[in-house]
């Protein structure tokens, strides 16, 4: 019985969470999906000003992967928030 209930209530948190993925609309889909490792790590660095991340974090530094700095929103862009308004 005991078991039995785990199973029912972690089943019930895995729907919760599919239902919050089904909720996402396309713009904002699309707005996480363009987020990358680097970014995230720009994001929450203390110091960004002077950090320099390759853009690709899962490939080497090189000329097609270069080192970029944080500040560059260009090359490394932030996280679109427009489709949440």
């Amino acid at each position: 019985m005991i078991i039995n209930s785990i199973f029912w209530m972690g089943y019930i948190d895995f729907l919760q969470i599919k239902r919050v993925f089904l909720s996402l609309f396309t713009g904002q889909l699309v707005a996480i999906k363009r987020m990358t490792l680097s970014r995230l790590f720009c994001d929450n660095s203390d110091d960004p000003t002077n950090l320099k991340l390759p853009v690709n974090m899962f490939r080497t530094v090189s000329q097609s992967n270069p080192a970029v700095s944080c500040l560059d929103t260009f090359k490394m862009p932030v996280l679109d928030l427009t489709p949440w308004r």
